[in-house]
């Protein structure tokens, strides 16, 4: 009954922001503009009619669309720098809008003996000197449901799901996984936050690309992530856009989804909202790794999650950008036993966040241009595991003096959690060959546990404040030779991170210890790229790098770890 009421209410939302952002009349033309080559999209091409005088730019999808058409044939003239010129004859009709996918052959056009051609994002990309895959959305539509099984298919990457829906991914790549791997939204280190938002929580209709870096990570990223880095890039939409979606999937899975946008260009204002909702039973079978021969229905692996956010830009106050971002995260999870027969424990989350960034070109300086952005989010997460029996598979009941997750203790956690993220990014262009990029990450995690059940299983206090900062600053210096052969990029970094808490010890009884940590490390990287041709390149790329650890990963949980 809970599930059909969302639904419900994200369809009731949809029909009312129809109204809302306005209806259109007449015929209409939509298309995209693409490489006849590679098939990547062409931002920026320009589409235009001539006999109305009407035209263009395609968005950064290489999307355009025109509406309020009389019924009749259209002209199109399609350009781009670097491409042919293209005449396309559309026909407009009552029935439906006309839908174009146009395919420009690209051209080098000699100017002054210097060869112009035009590059997309994605391949500026790939021809950057770290090695990194680019998997640009717009060739698996259709083909994909979540962002694992993109990640599955790309050669070096293996992705671990311990579960059904809502079950964490762990991304290894070479060999190295976990929090090794940096995870980043539109270049926001995200791996702080990998409790609340996991990869598969992020529609793939609203991705654009998927970058992934198997080695050195780019120095405008910032942070620390030694083993590589998959870093993905949100879609911009249309002017005007709306979207609302409901998938039904096996096992009682429930996906719905929200996104809507309004651009006022004129005011150079631009805001949105979306949502998503998730529900699974996950109640398939599986056979156990303990018992031979022994079928376990999965009957306590419920999982439900909520995720609101919206954003507000304004591109025309003094910087060139600023953006203010909230969200809202709540997910409650059942937790499913496999060695033995779980029936009461699970989790409950919730994570409220705010975002607010600012980017400037130009800034005071011809060639500097300039970019903050800080987070901040306010954590709970609640572990509950107070049951007194556990169950084997054939029933049998035993006394559970330290719950059922096996921990031997029982407990009903209430753990608040301050993060805040700062992360500045100066890049100076010097000339055509050399520029400086200076990347500040700092990051601030305070938490508040709380367990008096736990507490009074070892008839002590065992779980404590903790205060932990870590600041990453980084220099680069890239060169890229004339005819754009070679390019190198040279970074440093300076890593340094504390710790402060105290920590009880693990059984028996003893001194609560005080902890003061502080580290410090340099780490350096240097990534060479040498092109042949045009789509013959070779790379090469070697450093020493430093991750700094979660505050678990310091001190444990003071009792399992």
């Amino acid at each position: 009954m809970k599930k059909n009421t969302v639904f419900v209410l994200i369809y009731s939302l949809f029909l009312t922001m129809q109204g809302l952002f306005g209806q259109t009349n007449g015929g209409a033309i939509e298309g995209t503009v693409s490489d006849k080559e590679t098939g990547e999209k062409l931002p920026g091409a320009s589409v235009y009619i001539k006999s109305l005088e009407r035209g263009q730019a395609a968005d950064e999808q290489g999307r355009f669309a025109f509406r309020d058409l009389a019924f009749g044939e259209y002209i199109l003239h399609v350009s781009f720098m670097g491409y042919h010129l293209q005449e396309i004859p559309v026909l407009v009709t009552p029935n439906e809008p006309a839908r174009i996918q146009i395919h420009l052959e690209p051209e080098a056009t000699s100017l002054s003996e210097i060869a112009v051609t035009a590059k997309s994002e994605a391949r500026q990309r790939k021809e950057e000197g770290m090695p990194v895959t680019v998997v640009n959305m717009s060739s698996l539509q259709g083909t994909v449901s979540n962002i694992s099984d993109i990640l599955s298919k790309t050669v070096g990457m293996t992705i671990r799901v311990s579960g059904g829906v809502g079950s964490a991914s762990r991304v290894s790549v070479r060999g190295l996984e976990g929090k090794r791997i940096g995870f980043f939204i539109d270049e926001v280190p995200m791996n702080d936050q990998s409790d609340f938002i996991d990869l598969n929580d992020i529609p793939v209709d609203m991705i654009e690309r998927i970058e992934i870096y198997k080695g050195i990570v780019p120095a405008r990223f910032g942070g620390s992530a030694m083993g590589g880095a998959v870093n993905i890039v949100i879609k911009e939409y249309p002017d005007r856009y709306m979207d609302a979606s409901h998938m039904l999937e096996s096992f009682n899975s429930n996906k719905a989804q929200l996104v809507a946008k309004r651009n006022l260009k004129e005011q150079g204002i631009l805001f949105g909202f979306g949502g998503a909702y998730t529900y699974a039973d996950n109640d398939y079978v599986m056979n156990s790794p303990y018992v031979d021969g022994l079928k376990i229905k999965r009957n306590h692996d419920r999982f439900k999650k909520i995720l609101m956010g919206g954003s507000f830009k304004a591109t025309k106050w003094w910087f060139d950008e600023v953006e203010f971002e909230p969200a809202f995260v709540q997910t409650a999870k059942q937790i499913q036993g496999i060695k033995t027969d779980i029936r009461k424990a699970e989790t409950n989350s919730r994570a409220y966040m705010f975002a607010n960034s600012l980017k400037k070109d130009n800034f005071f300086l011809d060639g500097f241009d300039f970019d903050l952005s800080t987070a901040v989010a306010f954590t709970q997460i609640n572990l509950i595991d107070t049951a007194r029996q556990y169950y084997d598979w054939d029933g049998v009941a035993y006394n559970a003096y330290g719950g059922e997750l096996g921990t031997n203790y029982r407990s009903n956690s209430d753990d608040w959690k301050l993060t805040v993220l700062n992360k500045l990014n100066l890049q100076y262009y010097i000339n055509t060959h050399h520029s400086l990029n200076f990347n500040s990450v700092f990051n601030l995690a305070n938490g508040y546990p709380s367990d008096s059940v736990r507490d009074q299983s070892f008839g002590r206090q065992t779980v404590f404040d903790s205060k932990m900062k870590s600041w990453v600053g980084g220099i680069n210096h890239d060169y890229r030779s004339a005819n754009d052969k070679l390019l190198n990029s040279l970074t440093v970094r300076y890593y340094v991170y504390s710790m402060k808490t105290r920590k009880a010890p693990s059984y028996g009884s003893g001194d609560i210890k005080d902890i003061n940590l502080l580290k410090k490390d340099i780490g350096f990287s240097n990534a060479m790229r040498y092109k042949f041709t045009r789509d013959l390149m070779a790379k090469f790329s070697a450093g020493y790098d430093v991750r700094i650890p979660a505050e678990n990963e310091l001190l444990g949980d003071g009792h399992a770890v």
